[in-house]
């Protein structure tokens, strides 16, 4: 007899939860409710969202039928095996509290994990007292290309980073949230060196990880007309160089080459090489591994890992809005 699929529900009918068109494959592979659709152990059976609008948009996109105006009518009606967290970041903590004091299982919570540290300490104390599954969608540890460039770094293909550079529009919280934990799976534990703010509220930041490694991170406001989105980081290392692209879907990689032009020196080869990527599968992988890790296997991103994003922010803001040439403030 085949295993009954896993029962997942979705808090919060945002964005992220279930997108913003009326079909579903059109957001099938960033959001909660795609993610489950498409995977074979799983099938979505509720949605809780106080508007009214949106519960229906998730009834008739997604064939969800059991829809509640809060979470706490949706646990109090349900047996529900893994809940997605897609409610405002100030929530979050709150929400995942209540589930894991239910008795759910798994929760399976947006990034950033909380708005403050402290809350983000509070869930990840309460689901390892309850032996409950906390994890984040900070999605690219899932996927393969990225996956890559960290155990290139870890083989020591690339050599010693020289220069790591980190560029983003957006939510200093919101998309900085992806940022530092990338850093911190590729490079390890991080560390403030300094950072300022400018008067069109841009941040920049110098961060130092394990083995002394440095990463300068930039990042700005997309407001304005003709603001655009931006997400990469560039590594530059003694024996190579990676350049991650397009938001993780287009990955480089240079290899350190004897120059053709000038003998005995060395240089970028002047073709890179293509580190395969699928930003697409990210999410269903993430899906998979929460389901993993309420069979005990290790989580590729935890709460813990995702509290440790929040406290790199918090430390980033804080010497931001210290130093005597902060001019600007910061967006969350």
């Amino acid at each position: 007899m085949a295993d009954r699929p896993v029962r997942a529900a979705i808090a919060g009918c945002g964005e992220n939860g279930i997108g913003r068109g009326t079909r579903a494959g059109a957001d099938l592979w960033f959001t909660h409710a795609g993610a489950y659709s498409r995977h074979p152990r799983v099938e979505l059976v509720a949605a809780a969202d106080p508007s009214a609008d949106r519960r229906e948009l998730c009834r008739r996109v997604w064939n969800v039928d059991r829809l509640y105006p809060t979470v706490d009518a949706l646990l109090a009606a349900e047996r529900i095996g893994v809940l997605s967290v897609c409610t405002p970041d100030e929530t979050h903590a709150s929400v995942a509290l209540t589930a894991i004091a239910a008795g759910v299982p798994a929760v399976f919570c947006e990034k950033p994990i909380a708005s403050t540290a402290a809350d983000a300490e509070h869930m990840v104390t309460a689901a390892r007292q309850r032996g409950a599954v906390l994890a984040v969608n900070h999605h690219r540890r899932w996927e393969a290309g990225h996956r890559e460039v960290r155990a290139m770094i870890a083989r020591g293909d690339l050599g010693r980073p020289l220069a790591v550079t980190v560029l983003f529009a957006g939510g200093f919280r919101r998309v900085g949230t992806h940022a530092v934990d990338l850093l911190r799976y590729f490079f390890g534990d991080g560390a403030v060196v300094s950072a300022a703010t400018f008067p069109d509220e841009s941040v920049q930041a110098r961060l130092r990880f394990n083995g002394g490694v440095g990463a300068t991170v930039t990042a700005w406001p997309k407001s304005g007309s003709g603001a655009y989105d931006l997400f990469e980081i560039d590594i530059v290392a003694t024996r190579g160089r990676v350049r991650v692209a397009d938001f993780g879907a287009q990955i480089h990689h240079w290899p350190v080459m004897p120059s053709d032009e000038y003998g005995g020196d060395l240089e970028l080869a002047r073709q890179a090489s293509v580190v395969p990527s699928d930003m697409r599968s990210a999410f269903v992988n993430g899906v998979d591994a929460v389901l993993a890790a309420r069979e005990g296997a290790p989580l590729a991103s935890t709460g813990e890992d995702a509290l440790e994003a929040v406290r790199l922010l918090e430390a980033i803001e804080e010497a931001a809005l210290a130093t005597p040439a902060a001019t600007g403030r910061i967006r969350a």
